[in-house]
C-alpha cells in the first residue's frame, strides 16, 4: 500500500503518522519490500504489548543485533528465560539500584554543572552524553571512570557499539557470520569487551559481593538463573539501553527554554529545597522536575518505535493479524495525536503533575518505556535521573536555546536531536546555587 522507502529513511515519524491518519487504527503498509501492521490506539497498544503479549515476540532482526553484544541476556531473551530473568532483574532495576544511586546521579549532575561558566555556550547534548555515560560506569559497575579501570571499561563498551552500529545487519543469521572487515573488527572490540568484563565479574565475586554497584547487585542476587556471564551481559545491556539519556535530557533543556514559565516554575521548586536533592525520597519535594521528565518522554520518546511479530493469528480490531506478521505501535504516534492528548505539541508538564501514582501507568495512551513484560528495565530509573539533573541544574543555570539554532528529531534506534541543541548557559545567583 505504501513504496516509498526513500521517504521512510528521510523522516519516518511522520510517514507512519501520515499512514494511521489515514487508515485508522489498524493500517497495513508496505514500504519497500517490508510489509507490517501499523497499530495506533493505546487499547491496540496494551493488547499487544501486555495483555495479550504471548501470541507477541520481539522481531528476529532485533533479537540479533542485540545477541551479538549482550548474548543470552534479557534484551535478546525471549518467553520463559526472558521471564525468569526479569523475575530477577525488576527488583534491582525497579528499586534497589534507584534508591541506592540517586546521589551518584545527583553529584555527576553538580560536577557538569559546576564546570559551566555564565555566557559560554554548550552543546547540551554532548555534555550530557558524557556526564550519564560516567555516571553509569559507576551505577552499573562500580568502576570511577576518572581512574584507568573505569575510563577503559567506558572505552570498550563504546568502541564496541561503536562497531556493531557500523556493520550491516545480514539478511540472515548467516549473512551475519560473512567475513568483513567491519564484522571482524566488531568481534575483536567485543571480544576485548568480554575479557574486562569477566574480570571485573570475578574480581567482585572475589571481593565478598559488598558493592553496591549493579552489577554486584545481579551477582548478589545469587539465583542459579543468573550466571556470573550472564549477570555482566545484563548490566552491559542497562548502559547501551541507556545510551539515549543524554539526548533526552537535551531534550528537557531545550522545552524548558521554549517555555519560561516552567522554567521558572522548576527554579522556585528546586530553590525551595534548599539545597541540592540528595536521594530518591527527595523526589517529593520536586515534583514538578519529575513531571518535567515524563513531558519531555511523552514528547521526545526515546524508544520512538515497537515492533513485534506474532507468534499465532491475532485479532485486533475486527482484523486477523496473521501469525508471522510484522506488527509496529509507535509512541511518537500515540503521544502526538489530538484524539488522545490535548495540545499534544505544546510542552505541558501539568499532565503529570502527581507522578508517582503508577508511575509507569500514568495515561493510557503513554507509553515512552514500554508496557508489560518487556518495558524498558530503566523505567523508574530513567525519570528519576532526568528529574534529578534538571533540579540540580536550574538551582544554578538557566539554559537559553542559541538563536537560529535548527532543533529537530532524527528517528534512529533512538531519538536524537540530528543537529545537536546549542544553548548559551545563563547564571543564576551567580552561579551559585541558591539557599533558603
Amino acid at each position: 500500500m505504501i513504496g516509498n522507502g526513500l521517504r521512510y529513511r528521510s523522516d519516518a515519524p511522520a510517514m507512519l503518522t501520515a499512514i494511521a491518519r489515514a487508515y485508522g487504527d489498524v493500517a497495513f503498509a508496505r514500504i519497500g519490500p517490508t510489509s507490517f501492521y501499523l497499530l495506533s490506539n493505546p487499547d491496540l497498544a496494551h493488547d499487544v504489548l501486555e495483555r495479550s503479549e504471548d501470541h507477541f515476540e520481539r522481531i528476529a532482526g532485533m533479537r540479533r543485533v542485540n545477541e551479538r553484544i549482550v548474548h543470552e541476556a534479557v534484551f535478546a531473551s525471549e518467553g520463559a528465560a526472558h521471564a525468569e530473568q526479569r523475575r530477577v532483574l525488576e527488583p534491582v532495576m525497579f528499586h534497589e539500584a534507584p534508591r541506592t544511586h540517586a546521589g551518584t546521579v545527583v553529584r555527576y549532575a553538580r560536577r557538569m554543572a559546576e564546570s559551566w561558566r555564565d555566557g559560554a555556550e554548550l552543546e547540551v547534548v554532548a555534555e550530557a552524553e558524557h556526564t550519564t555515560r560516567d555516571m553509569l560506569v559507576e551505577v552499573l559497575f562500580g568502576l570511577d571512570p576518572a581512574e584507568p579501570d573505569g575510563r577503559r571499561l567506558a572505552d570498550a563498551v563504546l568502541a564496541t557499539n561503536d562497531a556493531l552500529n557500523a556493520i550491516l545487519l545480514g539478511a540472515t543469521p548467516l549473512g551475519d557470520r560473512l567475513p568483513t572487515r567491519g564484522r571482524s573488527r566488531f568481534r575483536r572490540r567485543l571480544a576485548e569487551l568480554d575479557v574486562t568484563l569477566a574480570d571485573l565479574a570475578r574480581r567482585r565475586i572475589d571481593e565478598g559481593l559488598t558493592g553496591d554497584d549493579v552489577l554486584t547487585m545481579f551477582l548478589r542476587a545469587g539465583d542459579p538463573a543468573l550466571s556470573p556471564e550472564l549477570a555482566r551481559d545484563h548490566a552491559l545491556s542497562q548502559f547501551r539501553g541507556h545510551l539515549g539519556a543524554g539526548a533526552l535530557l537535551g531534550w528537557a533543556w531545550f522545552l524548558l527554554s521554549q517555555q519560561p514559565g516552567a522554567a521558572e516554575r522548576l527554579e522556585l521548586e528546586a530553590d525551595a529545597l534548599g539545597r541540592d536533592p540528595a536521594a530518591a525520597d527527595d523526589l517529593r519535594a520536586i515534583p514538578w522536575a519529575m513531571a518535567v521528565a515524563h513531558e519531555t518522554l511523552r514528547l521526545y520518546p526515546p524508544a520512538w518505535l515497537l515492533a513485534r511479530r506474532t507468534t499465532a493469528d491475532h485479532r485486533v480490531d475486527g482484523t486477523t493479524i496473521p501469525a508471522g506478521s510484522r506488527v509496529l505501535i509507535s509512541p511518537w504516534i500515540l503521544h502526538h495525536y489530538p484524539r488522545w492528548w490535548n495540545d499534544p505539541e505544546v510542552f505541558r508538564p501539568d499532565r503529570f503533575e502527581d507522578p508517582f501514582r503508577n508511575a509507569d501507568r500514568l495515561a493510557p495512551g503513554y507509553l515512552a518505556l514500554g508496557l508489560g513484560s518487556k518495558r524498558c528495565l530503566g523505567i523508574r530509573f530513567l525519570p528519576m535521573e532526568v528529574a534529578l539533573v534538571v533540579a540540580t541544574v536550574a538551582r544554578r543555570w538557566r539554559l537559553e536555546l542559541r538563536p537560529g539554532h535548527p532543533v529537530e528529531p532524527l528517528a534512529k534506534a533512538t531519538l536524537r536531536p540530528k543537529h545537536g541543541i546549542a544553548m548559551i548557559v545563563r547564571a543564576r545567583n551567580g552561579g551559585r546555587p541558591a539557599t533558603r
